[in-house]
């Protein structure tokens, strides 16, 4: 019965968060796939308990921890198509076009995703090694000053990348 209330608290917190932003049903449905994700976590027990990040010699995530890290992203990052859809229909109609097989070609992968990967690997490693500081970017004296400028400056020009043609940020509309 306990776990049916932190449920059913989570769910509504979730609902109204979602309809916050803004009150039309992909809102909805963003906020109830977010209450969602949390129902596994309390039914196995694992709601509310932090556990330490066990790491290889390399200070990399052991695989299996790895593996939840990237399942987290992936379902995260799917609410966002719920989120910037004009309706569920047509969240639907994306997330159907996701997994589609011939988006999987070898051509599409190549050309496609290269250059992104590429940004993508360097801003995941920049994360992994400030993970433990204070600030983003927070470097200390085992960095020499030319690696400091450097990933300083990859970073400002992945977000210019990427930024530039972006949507301007969704909190300015209110």
């Amino acid at each position: 019965m306990k776990k049916f209330g932190v449920i059913l608290a989570i769910m509504i917190n979730m609902l109204i968060v979602g309809m916050w932003h803004e009150a039309n049903w992909t809102c909805f449905f963003y906020g109830l796939y977010h209450g969602l994700l949390f129902v596994p976590l309390i039914l196995s027990g694992a709601f509310n308990k932090r556990q330490k990040l066990e790491t290889t010699k390399l200070g990399l995530p052991k695989p299996g921890d790895f593996g939840k890290m990237l399942l987290t992203f992936s379902l995260v990052t799917l609410s966002f198509i719920i989120f910037r859809a004009e309706s569920i229909g047509q969240a639907w109609d994306f997330l159907k076009g996701l997994f589609r097989a011939d988006l999987f070609s070898l051509p599409f992968i190549i050309v496609g995703t290269k250059r992104s990967i590429f940004f993508a690997v360097i801003m995941i490693l920049t994360e992994w090694v400030f993970r433990k500081k204070e600030f983003a970017l927070q470097f200390d004296s085992r960095f020499p000053r030319w690696a400091s400028v450097t990933i300083c400056y990859l970073v400002i020009a992945i977000i210019l990348e990427f930024g530039a043609n972006s949507q301007s940020f969704v909190y300015f509309q209110f």
